[in-house]
């Protein structure tokens, strides 16, 4: 039977013991503070498995241990009063505001008597177990969409260091340059495919940056005139801005019309040396800089590639004290190693622009799936959508 009940009733939270980490075997059983794993010793302290909640300093943060385990002093564990599914208890507590609750002046505290004073919607225990394979199921999904993710990040910097300076052959595979050493030669930026060019940014581009119009005239701004500033250049791609200038602002101020399909880098503060795409036709501050091909046979989205991996190098030649700042000459005299055909560089780019098509997807099906989740546990842990009697097993 169904019906709501204080927290209290349900179970206790009970004190773990101190277990210094010098203490520790670092091997065995998994020991727990109040954000989680923080260790491994021989012996465990509470059988397994359980549920055990943040006490002091990440206060009511929920952490889970499939098997016995030692809670240290500054975490509770979960001691059940009655019989009770303890993922569903454990996915209860995380859909909680457990953290509202801290009361103290100092290192933060959760006070388990507030915990205990919490109302909750308590199915019964066959429903228990349903939500909780549910939960379990979506979260399992999660956690290998993360997976993927991680390996297709780890593997991205590899890959744009491989194109770019190795470049693909006739038959659209990455040159080798310990098989076939006669295709390469030594630079000053390394070691390149023969035919390729080391040249400036400058000399293959023309760059600019744009400019603010005078926000003391509020007629400059709230026009119909994309403007892109410089945090917003965080993004890969940019289809729209945060904010728009009039046909007026444009005039009276050094911000210029940018093409379609531009490469951007960011000049000042956190973003400088972040590259990003302009898909649209906009303008920008003075803190984004426009990198437009002067000629046919330099493509702009190989060249964003290219902008995108000499980053680090960049950003070391205004290294300092404080956020670098770049400026258009330094941007200039970047020097890159250019394919010496437009085809390989439009065949560089479409590849690394499939694997980054691959991993966007991957993050938006990995937002899907956490805001079902997010749905999930508040209708089913608050009794909004039941799982139907049919569907619990016994």
């Amino acid at each position: 039977m169904s019906e709501r009940r204080l927290l209290g009733d349900l179970f206790t939270l009970e004190y773990g013991n101190a277990l210094p980490s010098e203490k520790r075997s670092g091997h065995g059983y998994p020991v727990f503070g109040s954000s989680g794993l923080v260790g491994f010793h021989q012996k465990p302290l509470v059988p397994g498995p359980g549920v055990i909640v943040g006490r002091k300093g990440t206060v009511g943060s929920v952490t889970w241990s499939e098997n016995s385990f030692w809670p240290i002093d500054t975490a509770y564990f979960v001691q059940p009063k009655v019989p009770l599914d303890l993922r569903w208890l454990f996915w209860l507590l995380k859909s909680l505001p457990l953290n509202r609750l801290d009361t103290s002046t100092g290192v933060p505290g959760l006070n388990r008597n507030d915990v205990a004073e919490i109302p909750a919607f308590v199915p019964p225990l066959p429903e228990q177990r349903r939500i909780a394979a549910i939960l379990d199921t979506l979260d399992r999904t999660i956690e290998g969409t993360q997976r993927v993710i991680e390996k297709l990040q780890a593997t991205r910097q590899g890959l744009l260091h491989d194109l770019l300076t190795r470049g693909l052959d006739e038959r659209g595979q990455l040159r080798d340059p310990e098989r076939n050493p006669e295709q390469f030669k030594e630079t000053e930026l390394g070691r390149v495919p023969v035919g390729w060019e080391v040249r400036t940014v400058g000399e293959i581009s023309d760059t600019y940056a744009g400019g603010t119009p005078d926000r003391q005239n509020p007629t400059n701004f709230g026009g119909g005139i994309p403007w892109v500033k410089s945090g917003e250049v965080n993004r890969p791609t940019i289809n729209d801005t945060e904010e728009t200038i009039t046909q007026l602002g444009l005039l009276s101020s050094s911000a210029k019309w940018i093409p379609p399909g531009t490469p951007l880098v960011a000049m000042y503060g956190a973003t400088a040396g972040v590259v990003s795409w302009l898909q649209i036709r906009a303008t920008a501050n003075q803190a984004v800089l426009a990198i437009q091909p002067k000629e046919a046979k330099t493509s702009a989205r190989w060249l964003y590639w290219s902008l995108t991996l000499s980053t680090p190098r960049l950003l070391a030649t205004v290294q300092g004290s404080g956020q670098p700042n770049l400026s258009k000459g330094v941007v200039d005299e970047l020097r890159l190693a250019i394919p010496s055909s437009a085809a390989e560089q439009n065949k560089i780019a479409a590849l690394l622009d499939v694997y980054v098509e691959r991993l966007e997807a991957e993050k938006v099906q990995l937002a899907k799936l956490q805001a079902l989740k997010r749905g999930l546990m508040e209708d089913l842990l608050t009794g909004r959508v039941r799982v139907a009697v049919a569907e619990v097993g016994t």
